[in-house]
């Protein structure tokens, strides 16, 4: 029987990464209303750079919320199966963002109005907790060749959801500023529902992978109980691979802030900049794929890691030109770097765990990670910019950190230990 349990491997792949596309949507939607305009709807009494950094904050607690997602539903695609437990996120996530559109605002409510929004802002993240990880795994427990270039689809969706919200942003922020504060902001968080509606309907059209299939006849295993005794140095491996989100995470929320309150670009300008580069991005995302089923999915990875922490610092150097087109050239390189190591970094996640608790494996290394790590981001290069005064150096310097931390990770990672859950 073929591995993919009778789906194409096509179907697996759009399947799969619709879901991630509503995760990173979702997320980046948030990101991004909460670097423009969510200081002045929910936190209206406090100053600029506090606002910003209380909406910063709401973004950061969703990723708190998705540990406990991603252990209830990886244990659920371990022990039940994966297409369940993907079924299960892209509903929670499209109800979350949805709600979060029709939230009213500290005007109209009064403190409730932050307070719902930390609660919606919770659903999305128990939601999103084993989304990322669960397309990871059916793709990869369905290819057994080219994973590299099927793997990097979940990737890919990052720049597609960049591309969907920075683009309905940036049309958004050219009504005038009281339609937009008052109802103009809304239009992308209700949009989310298309796409969960789509999303749903081809999951449901998927068979549960063979090498699921197999391990759930034969084994009987507590999957969060095996990862915890049996697998330590792959979760912590696993964990501190999350560091590659801090420069994803700064470019997509932090750098549109720094461009419109310190650089005092117009809100539409940034939009459009985070969207050329992510356009660019899908398709570096997908070549280094394609060469990583070459060279490997480690080499590549570590040259990402070198890459991104190289060009930490000489990206703000191009932003604080202040030169549009230079800052431009900036975003995309230092996302497209990112990407590099990010996509082929991913696809070995699922490589690192036994099938039988691979889901589990994954998301618990990943997402307690990211509640640290990913979710902090903005909040911390927010407040490293006002301890510098305004200076992005220091910010910089966090990104070079993390990009070691990545490299000394990847390097590691054993080739037996891939051949081996392959």
């Amino acid at each position: 029987m073929s591995p993919n349990g009778g789906n194409s491997i096509r179907k697996v792949v759009v399947a799969s990464t619709i879901g991630t596309v509503l995760e990173w949507y979702d997320f980046g939607v948030y990101g991004m209303a909460a670097a423009l305009v969510f200081n002045k709807l929910f936190f209206p009494n406090s100053s600029p750079w506090v606002g910003t950094l209380l909406a910063f904050a709401t973004f950061g607690v969703g990723f708190f919320a998705r540990p406990f997602g991603g252990m209830l539903f990886g244990y659920v695609g371990d022990r039940i199966g994966r297409k369940t437990a993907l079924m299960a996120t892209i509903i929670i996530m499209g109800l979350g963002t949805t709600l979060i559109g029709l939230l009213p605002t500290y005007r109209t409510i009064g403190f409730w109005a932050p307070v719902l929004l930390i609660v919606l802002r919770l659903v999305q993240g128990f939601g999103a907790g084993a989304e990322y990880a669960g397309a990871l795994v059916f793709i990869v427990e369905s290819s057994k060749e080219r994973r590299g270039f099927f793997g990097s689809f979940p990737s890919v969706s990052i720049p597609i959801s960049i591309m969907l919200y920075s683009g309905i942003f940036g049309l958004l922020s050219m009504m005038p500023q009281g339609a937009f504060l008052d109802w103009g902001w809304r239009i992308p968080f209700l949009l989310s529902i298309v796409t969960a509606a789509v999303g749903l309907y081809l999951r449901a059209g998927l068979h549960e992978t063979q090498q699921f299939l197999e391990k759930k006849e034969k084994t009987k295993v507590n999957p969060i109980r095996q990862v915890f005794s049996k697998h330590p140095k792959e979760l912590i491996i696993t964990a501190l691979l999350q560091f590659q989100g801090v420069h994803t995470y700064i470019i997509q929320a932090f750098v549109l802030s720094y461009l419109v309150s310190t650089l005092k670009f117009a809100k539409a300008f940034s939009s459009y900049a985070l969207l050329i580069a992510a356009f660019i991005g899908i398709f570096v995302l997908i070549i280094s794929g394609v060469v990583a089923d070459k060279k490997g999915l480690k080499a590549v990875s570590l040259v990402g890691a070198v890459l991104s922490g190289l060009f930490a610092f000489p990206m703000f150097a191009l932003l604080n030109t202040g030169n549009p087109f230079i800052v431009i050239l900036a975003m995309t390189i230092g996302l497209g770097a990112a990407y590099v190591m990010w996509g082929p970094s991913s696809v070995l996640l699922p490589l690192l765990f036994p099938v039988e608790s691979r889901y589990s494996g994954v998301v618990i290394g990943r997402e307690f990670a990211n509640a640290i790590v990913g979710g902090s981001a903005p909040f911390i290069a927010t407040l490293l910019l006002h301890i510098s005064h305004g200076s992005p150096w220091s910010v910089a310097a966090y990104m070079v950190v993390s990009s070691a931390i990545v490299f000394v990770s990847i390097f590691v990672i054993k080739e037996d230990t891939i051949r081996k859950n392959s």
